[in-house]
């Protein structure tokens, strides 16, 4: 829950990230935490300088290119500034195409 973030967490900042957002973000600095309606959270955006590991790997050390290698997810959806890793529960935010600058690690259904 929102509260047990905050309790475990330490200082935040709350805001809304997006004009149309269903409930505020906290910002803790070096990540933000996402919640829904119920105040449940529902996706972590980290950015570079955090060392992230998935599959024992640190994410933020790999190129773009290699997170897409690495995750090789056939559900991928890609734009210009990133791609949704559907299977994994994870999208990368790399809008020059090569250095990712933050992960958003998110609850099935979170894309709708």
């Amino acid at each position: 829950t929102r509260k047990e973030v905050r309790n475990k967490c330490g200082d935040f900042k709350e805001f809304k990230k997006f004009k149309y957002s269903k409930n505020t973000t906290d910002d803790f600095r070096l990540y933000h935490v996402y919640y829904d309606e119920n105040n449940i959270v529902e996706a972590v955006e980290v950015f570079a300088g955090v060392d992230v590991e998935y599959m024992n790997v640190s994410l933020f050390l790999l190129t773009y290119k290699e997170l897409k290698n690495m995750l090789n997810d056939e559900k991928i959806e890609c734009d210009s500034t990133g791609a949704i890793f559907h299977t994994h529960g994870i999208s990368a935010y790399a809008p020059d195409g090569t250095k990712i600058e933050s992960l958003l690690f998110f609850k099935n259904g979170y894309y709708k």
